[in-house]
């Protein structure tokens, strides 16, 4: 125990290095409850030389030998009493290794392991992991970025920055303090069948790049980084878990390629390398692999670039090793050659006697391996393992996983996707417009399978391609969708042919991928043949990459592809979205693909459908969001309405759909769901009929400032005759509000002369009065304009090609059930109104006016109000001028009050609330429907309730609409000044 007290006394002042090794990038210890882990530097008092020499000299030799090994551990769940967490306990409290590296595990369960660990081990274990594509790399439901190379076709240094620090986060959580990543080898071998995709690119500089911010990220957040896989894996065609890779080049080009990546983690910090298995005759004539070889390890990385930090060796247990050196030498020659850390020798006890061995025999001398000592208690002082070791359980749930990581991953997958080729502008598709779409799912091996990290989903893994498959019959539910591997038959081709051919794009998604110790990358042979065949029947063919990018240059000329460089979730999510035009495509080829395209190629395609996204990926602050469900809930509580519909697009996102309570008050009545129909009431008349309006401005068809009684005689009388089409959007015409046309006319005929004969109750351009009758009016001209009623013109050239399923005049009678009931009508239809129109003169009407008759949902409307936003474009299609845009709701006359058709943003009272812009432009509905934009921050709210349940007299619904408005734009941060 004395002795004990001794050392963690001695730790406690340990230096940060020895006299010929400067201290490396500080690191802070984990903190209780605390969100990130920067770097602290240690005191200047903990600085000496005689600290550090004070802990070693407490050491035995084979204490110091055995703090050089690092074994590995599964972070699964096994009992204490288990033969795994015996073997453990054995090596770190009598063996008493240095460090231990984690293969696969679970979150929790890998977090108690290592406590349990670290409170055995008499000096605090160094944890290692590799984790280049995130802890779900190892760590089941941690968070997956995409592959290095993904980050590479992004050109963004920040994103790699970003990534190293949330994945050093991530492992600091549970008890990982070493990151082996990232990869700086630089893959100019296509045929590389180790690294490619774990690679940044082929090209030094870009790779150089990436490869620094990613290292700067890894020591802010909080780990070592490593680079490797040293002097360059790149330019090989061998898998060094099975052989020697042999790397054949000169001095020169070492220095200019391969080399230059190591020179740049040099320069930004990195606190370990680690030595590949590869023979590079130029440095060692000898062959020796470089793991092994002083000249490369001592000469070369110590002595030539300049490092003074960590060494680490590739696994010991590899076959590029133990294929031709014995155990028992193979950790002697490394410890010999350089290294400070031993990974995963074949057998630990053996290697820590052998070294020992080679000590006694003076082939190793005792100060090697103190030097190598002193790194290594450094490195564990730097962490702060020496003032805690152990890490906060309750922390781990608000630190992995979390959705600022999943939100990072996502942005860099999505920035990731390269359209190499895109004949005919045949992407994006349009959900629901492209016709028959077919897909096959072609895999490299036989049981292709993916692990599962995404949030909800119960599985751990699936085959390869099963959530993109997910993700595209989401958009084209009729997608067929079909999967081969090198097991499927003729047969099994010859039908996947047949399902293709008589589609109208077929999409092949290839999931060829490095694979550990496969020794093989192209793309197989069945494959080739399969793609030549579809290739030939005409069909237009887009081809997928979720892999290996140079698979592009061994597929027929098809008329897209495309690549995602991994089939990761956050990938997967990336190509539905850029199949459909839900993201803008702008990813730029890392590599070289010979023969078919070069380095930096890539197409642009702009974002032009809406995507639903997370509201922090917005600008929202996601829990003052809440707020806005707590205040619909308790306005639901307090009877303003039964139920509602919200939906918030900002920026082309779709960032919240909700639905809320049920049709009625009665507990057992059907809940609002997505899919719930709402009467929009008054907000027919800027949906339908303004747009309706703008449509026939476009075409030449009508004037705004054309009088009514060009298109209606009727109007050809008195005061009358001066109304224009402006003046009725406007709601400048003079007529009343409203008439009782329901009871005063005998029938909808005389609609149209009693609406003629009404008296003004203002001259035409005097003043605004809010009127249904002007609307009316408009829906009539539309309709003699277009020789259609007014649901089939506004269906046709708007609600039909937006694909605003849920939007129409009259829902037929199934599905009236689906529809919000309005009132209970006491007077006039004595019943309750549910699927009819609530407004009576539009009932009148046969159920379609200008002024009211639509029946819609939150998310159609986010449809629509996003083609305004657009400037009047959606998913490629022109629907509106710009120009008549500007008309509309651009242009402000003085005094003017309303914008055309629209409704304004009032200075005080206003339903948008206090937050929108006086550029906002909405309408609000008489059954509690209301929709608010705000063209300045690319914004639109939509809110719909059925307040007039059961009676029209609930004004509660007043006080509401500007609260919900004002907590939406609360949560971007939009003061309450405008």
């Amino acid at each position: 125990m004395g002795r004990h007290w001794c050392l963690s006394l001695a730790l406690a002042l340990v230096l940060c290095a020895d006299s010929c090794t400067p201290p490396v990038a500080a690191v802070a210890p984990p903190a209780a409850r605390r969100p990130a882990l920067p770097a602290a530097a240690p005191s200047a008092d903990w600085a000496t030389p005689v600290a550090i020499d004070s802990v070693i000299a407490t050491m035995t030799l084979e204490e110091k030998v055995s703090q050089m090994i690092m074994v590995r551990a599964f972070g699964h769940y096994f009992s204490t009493d288990s033969d795994m967490f015996e073997r453990l306990a054995r090596m770190v409290k009598e063996r008493k290794v240095g460090g231990i590296i984690m293969a696969q595990g679970d979150v929790y369960a890998e977090a108690v392991l290592l406590n349990r660990l670290q409170g055995l081990a008499r000096i605090p274990l160094l944890v290692a992991a590799d984790f280049e594509r995130g802890t779900a790399m190892r760590v089941r439901r941690g968070t997956r970025f995409p592959e290095a190379m993904a980050l590479g076709a992004t050109r963004n240094a920040e994103y790699a920055y970003q990534m190293g620090r949330a994945v050093a986060q991530e492992a600091r959580a549970i008890g990982v303090q070493q990151n082996y990543a990232p990869v700086a080898d630089i893959n100019d071998n296509p045929l590389n069948p180790v690294i490619n995709t774990r690679s940044f690119g082929d090209d030094p500089m870009l790779v150089r790049t990436m490869v620094g911010a990613f290292i700067r990220g890894t020591i802010d957040g909080g780990c070592l980084a490593t680079a490797k896989h040293f002097p360059g894996h790149g330019d090989t065609g061998a898998d060094s878990h099975l052989e020697l890779p042999v790397i054949a080049l000169s001095r020169a080009r070492l220095d200019t390629v391969e080399l230059s990546s190591f020179r740049a983690a040099i320069d930004a910090g990195v606190q370990s390398v680690m030595i590949g298995h590869l023979a590079v005759p130029v440095l060692d004539s000898l062959g020796v692999p470089a793991s092994l070889s002083a000249p490369m390890v001592e000469t070369l990385l110590r002595r030539q670039l300049g490092f003074r930090g960590l060494i680490v060796t590739d696994g010991l247990e590899m076959r590029a090793l133990t294929r031709d050196y014995p155990p028992d030498s193979i950790a002697v020659l490394a410890v010999h050659a350089g290294a400070d850390l031993l990974l995963v020798p074949p057998d630990p006890d053996q290697a820590v006697e052998a070294v020992m061995a080679a000590v006694r025999r003076g082939e190793i001398s005792e100060l090697q391996v103190n030097r190598s000592v002193r790194r290594i208690l450094t490195v564990k002082h730097q962490l702060g393992l020496d003032r805690r070791r152990d890490v906060d359980i309750e922390d781990i749930a608000s630190r992995i996983g979390t959705r600022a990581h999943r939100h990072l991953a996502r942005e860099i997958a999505q920035d990731a996707v390269t359209l190499l080729r895109n004949r005919n502008g045949l992407l994006p598709l349009s959900p629901g417009g492209a016709g028959r779409i077919a897909a096959v799912l072609a895999g490299d091996v036989d049981d292709d399978r993916t692990d599962v990290d995404r949030p909800g989903s119960p599985a751990t893994t699936e085959p390869a391609g099963t959530y993109f498959a997910q993700l595209l019959r989401a958009r084209a539910p009729g997608a067929e969708v079909v999967r081969i591997t090198p097991a499927s038959d003729a047969r099994d081709l010859s039908e996947a042919l047949a399902r293709m051919r008589g589609a109208d794009v077929a999409l092949l998604c290839l999931f060829v991928k490095v694979r550990t110790a496969s020794g093989k990358i192209e793309l197989p042979e069945y494959l080739r043949a399969f793609a030549e065949r579809l290739a030939d029947t005409g069909t237009s063919l887009a081809v997928l990459i979720f892999g290996n990018p140079y698979v592009a240059g061994n597929i027929p000329d098809a008329a897209a592809v495309m690549c995602m460089y991994g089939d990761d979730e956050p990938s997967s999510e990336a190509a539905a979205q850029a199949l459909f035009g839900e993201i803008p495509v702008r990813g730029r080829l890392p590599v070289a693909i010979p023969g078919r395209f070069p380095f930096g190629s890539g197409l642009d395609l702009p974002q032009t459908q809406l995507r639903r996204e997370d509201p922090a990926v917005a600008g929202f602050d996601p829990a003052d969001l809440e707020r806005v469900d707590a205040i619909i809930t308790s306005a639901i509580a307090d009877s303003a309405f039964p139920g509602a519909q919200i939906a918030v697009v900002k920026d082309g996102l779709l960032v919240e759909e909700k639905s809320f309570g049920r049709q009625t008050y009665d507990p057992s009545s059907r809940p609002i769901d997505d899919g719930t129909m709402f009467d929009l009431a008054s907000c027919t008349k800027v949906i339908a009929t303004t747009s309706a309006v703008m449509k026939l401005l476009d075409s030449g068809k009508i004037g705004l400032d054309d009088p009514v009684a060009k298109y209606l005689p009727s109007f050809d009388a008195g005061e009358k005759a001066a109304i224009t089409i402006r003046q009725l959007l406007l709601h400048r015409g003079g007529f009343p509000p409203f008439r009782r046309l329901w009871l005063e006319c005998p029938d909808r005929g005389a609609v149209m002369d009693t609406i003629a004969a009404t008296a003004l109750v203002a001259h035409p351009g005097d003043s605004t009065v809010y009127s249904d009758l002007g609307f009316i009016t408009l829906g009539k001209i539309v309709e003699k304009l277009t020789g259609k009623p007014l649901d089939e013109f506004a269906a046709r050239e708007f609600f039909t090609p937006l694909r605003m399923r849920n939007t129409m005049y009259n829902p037929p009678e199934s599905l009236r059930a689906r529809c919000a009931p309005t009132e209970i009508d006491t007077s006039w239809r004595r019943s309750l109104v549910q699927g009819t129109v609530h407004d009576e003169n539009a009932a009148f009407l046969g159920g379609v006016s200008g002024n009211a008759g639509l029946f819609s949902t939150a998310g159609d409307l986010a449809l629509f109000m996003q083609m305004l936003l657009n400037r009047g474009t959606y998913a490629g299609k022109r629907y509106i001028a710009e120009q008549t845009i500007d008309e509309f709701i651009g242009k402000r006359a003085p005094a003017q009050e309303r914008w055309l058709g629209w409704d304004m943003k009032s200075p005080r009272g206003s339903s948008a609330g206090s937050r929108f812009s006086p550029a906002s432009f909405g309408h609000t509905g008489f059954t509690g429907t209301c929709i608010w934009a705000d063209p300045i921050r690319k914004l639109a709210v939509i809110f719909l309730t059925n307040r007039v349940y059961p009676t029209r007299a609930n004004l509660k619904i007043m006080r509401v609409r500007p609260a919900v408005n004002d907590a939406v734009m609360k949560a971007l941060g939009v003061p309450a000044s405008e």
